[in-house]
Parts: C-alpha cells; sequence; structure tokens
C-alpha cells in the first residue's frame, strides 16, 4: 500500500482470506488507522503488530480504532504488569511510583525512562572510570575514561529496556530490551 492510499480493500481482503499468524503495519498514522479499520473489517482475526514510532510520538493511539493492536513499549511504561523476575521490572516500578507521587503520572512516560537509564550508565561509568586513576583535573582524558567504562561495562537491564553501549554504535538500546504491550 503506498502513502495515503485511501483504499486497502485488496491488500486486506488478501490478508484475511490466508489468516497469517500475525500482521506488520508499517505507516504514518492515519495509513496505520486505515488499515487496522481495512483488516478487521475483512476478517482477520490475528494480532497487528504497528510501529513504535506511533506510540512515541507524544499523541497516543485513538483507543476505539486501535484496541488490540500490539505495539513494543519501554519495560517502565508497563512494569507493573511485568513478571517479578524480570530484570527490567524493578526500576520500572520504582520509577512509576515516584512519578504518580511527584505529578499523578498513570504510566511512565518514556522519556523518563530513558533519562533514568541514561542516569544509571552514567553513574557505573563513572564508577568504573574512577578506578582507572585519571585525574578528574584533566576533563579530556576524564571524559575518555567514562566512553571506555561505558563501553565497557555489561548490558543493563532498566526502566527504558536494555541498554549496551558497542564500539561504533550510536544506539545504546537494545530492540531485544522492549516489550509488547496490547493498546486497550
Amino acid at each position: 500500500m503506498g502513502p495515503d492510499e485511501l483504499v486497502v480493500t485488496p491488500q486486506a481482503l488478501w490478508v484475511a482470506t490466508r489468516q497469517p499468524d500475525a500482521v506488520v503495519v508499517w505507516g504514518l498514522r492515519a495509513d496505520t488507522e486505515r488499515s487496522v479499520d481495512a483488516l478487521r473489517r475483512r476478517g482477520y482475526r490475528g494480532p497487528i503488530y504497528v510501529r513504535r514510532a506511533l506510540e512515541v510520538d507524544g499523541r497516543g493511539f485513538d483507543p476505539a480504532r486501535m484496541a488490540g493492536v500490539r505495539v513494543a513499549v519501554v519495560p517502565g511504561r508497563v512494569a507493573s504488569r511485568l513478571d517479578p523476575d524480570d530484570p527490567r521490572a524493578p526500576l520500572g516500578r520504582r520509577l512509576a511510583a515516584a512519578l504518580r507521587g511527584v505529578g499523578g503520572y498513570r504510566d511512565v512516560p518514556e522519556a523518563a525512562a530513558l533519562t533514568v537509564d541514561a542516569a544509571a550508565l552514567i553513574a557505573a561509568a563513572h564508577d568504573q572510570a574512577s578506578v582507572y586513576g585519571v585525574p578528574r583535573d584533566d576533563p579530556a582524558a576524564y571524559r575518555q575514561a567514562l566512553r571506555d567504562a561505558a563501553v565497557a561495562l555489561p548490558p543493563r537491564a532498566g526502566a527504558g529496556g536494555i541498554a549496551d553501549l558497542v564500539e561504533g554504535d550510536v544506539a545504546a538500546g537494545r530492540a531485544e530490551g522492549l516489550v509488547f504491550a496490547e493498546v486497550t
């Protein structure tokens, strides 16, 4: 389907008649809502996954149109529903409790989860860099020590997912650290 295509009947009918195990809809908000609606009206009964960017763009989903759709979210958003043994759950639960107490938030905003994880990563890198014995009065050397320490740290589970700094990769977040949530 092309961008802003108004009729998705042929594609939705093709999918509905084959009933695959799952469908991924990768489009802009209006296109996604139109596609999900067409799939349902044509009888597709399996799970529908949508792109993560739609969940984090600040507008949220229209529950009436997108109920039951699945999207990847940071674990902090759904920490109360994670298995107690999940290593991402404790920090997310503490963050959720703190945010409820401060601002009455019901869900942990993604930015808050990622900020807390970034601060924890920097603190761990600082602890490790302090072992190197690099003088703090040399900002360039200490910055390099922090960077080296951060890259050397093992993957860390937190409210934002799993972070692992890898040489040459600008993103610390790992997709496998996200969880799928269903729009209700």
